[in-house]
């Protein structure tokens, strides 16, 4: 038995039912998820999901992305991307632990050791995302050339 596996998601149904008649006519069978429910006024939470079985998933990727290859992200900006996600993880988890054990030692209105570390750990971690985001929106750009 095959299993169907969603290869895009769309917003317009129109797009989505393009790409279906392009894999039909390549052989390929095609299921739109929710195509039904999406053309309804009220289902504006709904997306249409293009889903073909596991085996012709590679040749339906290949398809499409020979129709429209920027809706498929290359490797190396998938890589990037992710690299991203992780260093900007990594400093704010720094930044935190530093805002948490600095807290931690300032806070001396006599509460309890529990309470002095839930405490610390809230506004380090409050104070964390702050200086994350705030680099992330001042940080430097690269200089494209």
């Amino acid at each position: 038995m095959s299993y169907l596996k969603s290869i895009l998601t769309y917003h317009i149904s129109s797009e989505a039912e393009v790409d279906k008649s392009m894999l039909e006519a390549h052989g390929i069978t095609v299921h739109l998820m929710n195509a039904n429910v999406s053309r309804a006024e009220f289902a504006a939470p709904f997306r249409i999901q293009l889903q073909v079985p596991d085996e012709q998933v590679a040749e339906a990727i290949a398809i499409l992305r020979e129709l429209s290859p920027q809706r498929f992200g290359s490797p190396a900006a998938v890589k990037e991307i992710e690299a991203g996600i992780l260093r900007a993880f990594i400093r704010f988890t720094l930044v935190a632990l530093v805002c948490t054990a600095v807290l931690f030692f300032f806070f001396i209105h006599e509460p309890t050791l529990g309470q002095r570390l839930v405490l610390s750990l809230i506004n380090g971690v409050l104070i964390g995302g702050v200086i994350s985001i705030l680099y992330a929106f001042f940080k430097p750009k690269p200089k494209s050339q």
